[in-house]
């Protein structure tokens, strides 16, 4: 595949002459086309800054016409001059064909065009393509997909919900290619100040687009009209909207919250608002929408249940408790010392590499798109319904959970992201990411989904298995220093295995550890220490450790069967 860049234009130069000249400084026609679409297109300008703009929109829409040339320095103040430019567009003949982009997103059968006019082509396509749209430098690419994912990796590997927000950042690219009956999938994050919630979300923005100069990347606010989302819908087609803090759009008044409750409506919809001046279609933009809040948006609005419901089955909320002092994330990721410092590596990580991910699941698209365009709608089918399977049968107990199609397309875009060598196998299985905020749906009143305590411990155990030793293997006891600094110690007592962890780096990892230590008793599964003052903690035994610190005693294997001698082979 090839990129191309788009055309750019030179310094303003105000002009007030209007004709059909090839002298450098007098605006004129500089081109004309008609697109896949039949519409006519006309470039105009003067050899160092031009615009496209229709004929047709001329009609309809004269001033958002004028305001384009003026920006291109050619300046329509006066009747007369409007007139006279009128006159040369309207005697222009010689059109001729060519592709036209009128937004970011999917253009014709398989090109890609990015939010900065940058296109992706199928190998062997010379065909020109027409960027007739305002192109936006946040979604220029900046770094690589290797610094990308090492930065990332970290943070997001087997944390369900930072696992999770990642694979929704692509949605929206393979949204054109799923079953008709997906609309536009709605996420939002919902929790209290510090959860990391915005961090997660420039994150998601990150795949996509970046701005190191503002304070939410590539992703924009609620700072907005109902009518202005149109625009910002259209401008992020085929990509990922990443809204901020929908306490900016003032939900104090009637008004603003009308604000909400159209917005929703509106993102879930491909179609625009129709105005009485329009003469063509409304495009319809496919896009995936993640935001921010401290409560969910339905507890925000005051609405006849009607709308309530529907508003309600639009938006897939993730919410983040008040009690997991961790916020997004379910551990302390792996090389941090806490969530805190997870969260600002993440900050800084989305300033430094951004727009890789998404140009690189495009362009594994596009190549897939070129080569069987209906095996890759086969392959989102068959996985949607893949996702749907595992979802019913853990869905038996807890009942039918909102948006499981927006969780559905998800898991896809995890499957597919990992074939395209987007998202790397070792950050989690998305099947196991998708399931657990598919849980969160399904029990009662959006509980956020608490994951059984033996599955913490078990991936506690996945991520730091290069230093958990194993007490049968030492050939000293360990002095109380060099323990401190290990995850822990395997050992075997009957057709047990147990897990032996640093008090300290277990309270550390799991702030809810008393909770989780309660939960691990009633299954059975944590040693402790009885008396008039009974302890979750155990000594450690003295061939361990010499001075017998104190350590979480936890079950990882139960019910051991002891494996069969090989049989030597007769020689």
């Amino acid at each position: 595949m090839k990129t191309d860049k788009p055309r750019t234009s030179g310094p303003d130069r105000p002009h007030d002459t209007f004709e059909l000249s090839n002298n450098d400084g007098v605006p004129r026609i500089l081109d004309a086309v008609v697109d896949q679409e039949g519409t006519r297109w006309i470039y105009y300008g003067t050899q160092d800054q031009a615009c496209w703009f229709s004929p047709t929109e001329l009609v309809s829409k004269d001033k958002a016409v004028f305001v384009r040339l003026s920006k291109t320095g050619t300046d329509l103040l006066a009747n007369k001059t409007k007139t006279a430019f009128m006159t040369v567009v309207e005697q222009h003949s010689g059109y001729r064909p060519a592709l036209v982009a009128t937004r970011p997103g999917w253009l014709d059968k398989a090109h890609y065009v990015y939010g900065n006019g940058e296109v992706e082509r199928p190998d062997g396509d010379t065909r020109e393509v027409i960027i007739a749209f305002e192109p936006n430098p946040k979604f220029a690419s900046v770094g690589t997909l290797a610094a990308w994912q090492a930065s990332f990796g970290p943070v997001v590997a087997n944390q369900p919900i930072p696992l999770f927000v990642m694979m929704y950042a692509l949605v929206g690219a393979i949204l054109r290619y799923a079953p008709a009956h997906v609309q536009n999938p709605q996420v939002e994050l919902v929790g209290e100040g510090e959860s990391a919630k915005t961090t997660m979300l420039t994150g998601a923005a990150s795949v996509w687009a970046g701005d190191p100069t503002s304070d939410v990347g590539g992703a924009e606010t609620w700072d907005m009209t109902a009518n202005a989302h149109d625009p910002l819908k259209r401008a992020h087609a085929d990509n990922l909207c990443a809204l901020d803090e929908v306490n900016l759009a003032g939900l104090d008044s009637k008004n603003q919250r009308e604000v909400v409750q159209k917005v929703a409506f509106k993102a879930s919809t491909t179609g625009g608002r129709k105005r009485l001046t329009d003469t063509e279609a409304i495009t319809h933009v496919r896009v995936a929408t993640l935001s921010t809040s401290n409560v969910p948006q339905r507890d925000l609005l005051k609405a006849h249940v009607a709308i309530m419901d529907a508003f309600t089955s639009r938006i897939l909320t993730i919410a983040i408790p008040k009690e997991h002092k961790l916020g997004v994330f379910r551990t302390v990721p792996n090389g941090f010392a806490d969530a805190r410092e997870a969260a600002e590596h993440l900050r800084t990580a989305v300033s430094e590499n951004y727009g890789v991910a998404g140009r690189a699941f495009v362009k594994w698209l596009v190549a897939e798109v070129a080569r069987d365009e209906n095996g890759l709608h086969r392959k989102i089918k068959s996985l949607m319904n893949e996702f749907h399977n595992q979802a019913r049968d853990e869905a038996v107990e807890k009942g039918k959970a909102r948006g499981e199609k927006t969780v559905a397309i998800t898991f896809v875009a995890g499957m597919l992201a990992g074939d395209a060598g987007v998202i790397p196998k070792d950050w989690g299985a998305p099947l196991s990411a998708t399931l657990a905020v598919y849980h969160s749906l399904a029990t009662a009143g959006d509980a956020p989904y608490t994951p059984p305590a033996i599955e913490e411990i078990r991936a506690y155990r996945a991520r730091n298995r290069s230093d958990i030793a194993r007490a049968k293997k030492l050939k000293r006891p360990y002095e109380e220093a060099a323990f401190l600094r290990k995850a822990g110690v395997l050992r075997r007592m009957g057709s047990r295995i147990e897990l032996l962890i640093p008090a300290k780096r277990f309270q550390r990892e799991f702030p809810d550890h008393r909770d989780m230590m309660k939960r691990l008793r009633d299954e059975g599964l944590a040693r402790t220490e009885g008396g008039k003052q009974p302890k979750n903690t155990i000594k450690l035994p003295g061939r361990i450790c010499r001075t017998a610190p104190r350590v979480y005693c936890i079950t990882v294997v139960d019910n051991l069967k002891a494996r069969p001698r090989r049989l030597k082979r007769a020689s």
